[in-house]
Protein backbone atom coordinates (compact mmCIF):
# COMPACT_ATOMS: atom_id res chain seq x y z
CA UNK A 1 0.00 0.00 0.00
CA UNK A 2 1.26 3.26 -0.69
CA UNK A 3 0.40 6.38 1.45
CA UNK A 4 0.86 9.92 1.01
CA UNK A 5 1.16 11.58 4.34
CA UNK A 6 0.23 15.38 4.66
CA UNK A 7 2.33 17.03 7.63
CA UNK A 8 1.35 20.79 8.26
CA UNK A 9 4.07 22.84 10.49
CA UNK A 10 4.70 20.29 13.43
CA UNK A 11 8.01 19.75 15.40
CA UNK A 12 6.44 17.72 18.43
CA UNK A 13 4.59 14.96 18.74
CA UNK A 14 2.62 15.33 15.66
CA UNK A 15 6.10 15.07 13.79
CA UNK A 16 7.54 11.95 15.75
CA UNK A 17 4.17 10.15 15.58
CA UNK A 18 4.89 10.22 11.50
CA UNK A 19 8.48 9.36 11.89
CA UNK A 20 7.13 6.37 13.47
CA UNK A 21 4.75 5.19 11.23
CA UNK A 22 7.04 5.45 8.42
CA UNK A 23 10.13 4.07 10.05
CA UNK A 24 7.97 1.03 11.33
CA UNK A 25 5.12 0.91 9.19
CA UNK A 26 7.45 -1.44 7.02
CA UNK A 27 4.74 -3.31 4.81
CA UNK A 28 3.44 0.86 3.28
CA UNK A 29 5.20 2.39 0.68
CA UNK A 30 5.02 6.64 2.26
CA UNK A 31 5.67 9.48 0.50
CA UNK A 32 5.30 12.52 2.81
CA UNK A 33 4.84 16.62 2.50
CA UNK A 34 5.83 18.17 4.94
CA UNK A 35 6.78 22.17 5.72
CA UNK A 36 9.96 23.46 5.23
CA UNK A 37 11.54 24.05 8.84
CA UNK A 38 9.07 22.20 10.85
CA UNK A 39 9.26 19.10 9.63
CA UNK A 40 10.64 18.47 5.91
CA UNK A 41 13.98 18.14 6.79
CA UNK A 42 13.83 15.39 9.79
CA UNK A 43 11.42 13.59 7.49
CA UNK A 44 13.99 13.61 4.57
CA UNK A 45 16.58 12.84 6.82
CA UNK A 46 15.57 9.81 8.03
CA UNK A 47 16.06 8.45 4.26
CA UNK A 48 12.76 6.25 4.19
CA UNK A 49 10.37 8.60 1.99
CA UNK A 50 10.56 10.95 -1.07
CA UNK A 51 9.52 13.99 0.57
CA UNK A 52 8.14 17.45 -0.97
CA UNK A 53 7.91 20.55 0.42
CA UNK A 54 4.14 21.56 1.82
CA UNK A 55 3.58 25.69 1.09
CA UNK A 56 1.50 25.70 4.07
CA UNK A 57 2.59 28.80 6.91
CA UNK A 58 2.08 28.29 10.31
CA UNK A 59 -0.96 31.03 10.22
CA UNK A 60 -2.39 29.78 6.94
CA UNK A 61 -5.14 31.66 5.33
CA UNK A 62 -7.76 29.87 3.53
CA UNK A 63 -5.99 30.84 0.01
CA UNK A 64 -2.65 29.34 1.77
CA UNK A 65 -4.54 26.22 2.44
CA UNK A 66 -6.31 25.68 -1.08
CA UNK A 67 -2.34 26.39 -2.57
CA UNK A 68 -1.40 23.87 -0.15
CA UNK A 69 -4.14 21.47 -1.15
CA UNK A 70 -3.39 22.16 -4.55
CA UNK A 71 0.31 21.33 -4.39
CA UNK A 72 -0.39 18.43 -2.64
CA UNK A 73 -3.17 17.10 -5.24
CA UNK A 74 -0.38 17.27 -7.32
CA UNK A 75 1.93 15.13 -5.67
CA UNK A 76 -0.72 12.86 -5.29
CA UNK A 77 -1.12 12.38 -8.72
CA UNK A 78 3.05 12.28 -9.32
CA UNK A 79 3.27 9.39 -6.33
CA UNK A 80 -0.23 7.72 -7.15
CA UNK A 81 -0.75 6.53 -3.51
CA UNK A 82 -3.72 4.54 -2.22
CA UNK A 83 -4.46 7.00 0.37
CA UNK A 84 -3.81 10.12 1.51
CA UNK A 85 -3.36 10.75 5.81
CA UNK A 86 -3.94 14.12 6.99
CA UNK A 87 -2.35 14.62 10.10
CA UNK A 88 -4.27 17.26 12.47
CA UNK A 89 -6.91 19.69 11.94
CA UNK A 90 -4.63 21.83 8.79
CA UNK A 91 -3.46 18.69 7.67
CA UNK A 92 -7.37 16.92 7.26
CA UNK A 93 -7.88 20.38 5.48
CA UNK A 94 -5.28 19.73 3.01
CA UNK A 95 -5.58 15.97 2.08
CA UNK A 96 -9.53 16.45 2.15
CA UNK A 97 -9.44 18.60 -0.64
CA UNK A 98 -6.66 17.15 -1.95
CA UNK A 99 -8.54 13.95 -2.25
CA UNK A 100 -11.20 15.43 -4.47
CA UNK A 101 -8.69 17.20 -6.64
CA UNK A 102 -6.54 13.60 -6.86
CA UNK A 103 -9.60 10.99 -6.45
CA UNK A 104 -7.91 9.27 -3.63
CA UNK A 105 -9.44 8.09 -0.58
CA UNK A 106 -7.94 10.17 2.72
CA UNK A 107 -7.94 9.37 6.44
CA UNK A 108 -6.86 11.83 9.40
CA UNK A 109 -5.56 11.85 12.85
CA UNK A 110 -7.06 14.20 14.74
CA UNK A 111 -4.08 14.73 17.54
CA UNK A 112 -5.64 18.12 18.71
CA UNK A 113 -8.77 19.69 17.40
CA UNK A 114 -8.89 22.81 19.56
CA UNK A 115 -12.39 23.96 20.78
CA UNK A 116 -11.31 28.28 20.32
CA UNK A 117 -11.29 27.05 16.04
CA UNK A 118 -15.01 27.78 16.52
CA UNK A 119 -17.99 27.25 14.75
CA UNK A 120 -17.16 28.29 11.26
CA UNK A 121 -14.28 25.66 11.11
CA UNK A 122 -16.26 22.80 12.07
CA UNK A 123 -18.83 24.16 9.30
CA UNK A 124 -15.39 23.64 6.58
CA UNK A 125 -14.25 20.78 8.41
CA UNK A 126 -17.61 19.17 9.08
CA UNK A 127 -18.30 17.53 5.15
CA UNK A 128 -14.55 16.83 4.69
CA UNK A 129 -14.53 14.86 7.77
CA UNK A 130 -17.70 12.97 6.81
CA UNK A 131 -16.29 12.13 3.46
CA UNK A 132 -12.93 10.79 4.85
CA UNK A 133 -12.31 7.04 5.24
CA UNK A 134 -11.44 7.11 8.86
CA UNK A 135 -10.21 9.07 11.73
CA UNK A 136 -8.12 8.17 14.52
Amino acid sequence: MRVLQVLPPATGGMLRHLQCLVAELTDVESFCVAVPGAGLEALRAMGRAPCAPLPLPNRATLPALIHASVVTAAAARRWRPHLLHGHGYRGMLVAGVASCLAGRPFLFTAHTLPNELGRGFWRLAGPLARRARAAA
